[in-house]
């Protein structure tokens, strides 16, 4: 329900954005803050990677396709879950998690996260 009404929720806000003339692309890097995003540990819950294939699903330094690989998550492995955050939209999903794999905190586009990422919001930290 949660995941469900964010999702709806930032929907909704890009569609009044968009005809106000504030935001008509993708965050550019220039534009995109991969660093300033804080990532607090308000969950203590886990997910697993569904979807992204042999290459993995790329754990990055900030909620945007344009922020630093840090390395790339296998198939099917668990990461647990800090917080979310709005980022870049991947699959028609506009929300992001931090996690930590394997000692390695960053952050993944919840599209590829079984079960849709953390509920927990970060904040608005960084934004």
């Amino acid at each position: 329900m949660k995941k469900t009404f964010r999702t709806v929720a930032a929907t909704m806000a890009l569609a009044l954005a968009v005809p106000a003339g504030v935001l008509a692309s993708t965050a550019s890097p220039a534009l995109a803050s991969c660093t300033a995003h804080k990532m607090p540990n308000l969950d203590d819950g886990y997910d697993s990677v569904l979807g992204a294939g042999s290459t993995g699903l790329a754990l990055r330094t900030g909620p945007h396709v344009s922020c630093g690989l840090i390395l790339r998550i296998p198939e099917g492995r668990i990461v647990g879950l800090q917080c979310y955050q709005q980022g870049d939209v991947v699959n028609q999903v506009p929300t992001w998690s931090a996690v930590n794999f394997q000692g390695n905190p960053g952050w993944v586009s919840d599209a590829y996260l079984k079960r849709g990422g953390s509920y927990d919001y970060c904040g608005d930290e960084g934004w």
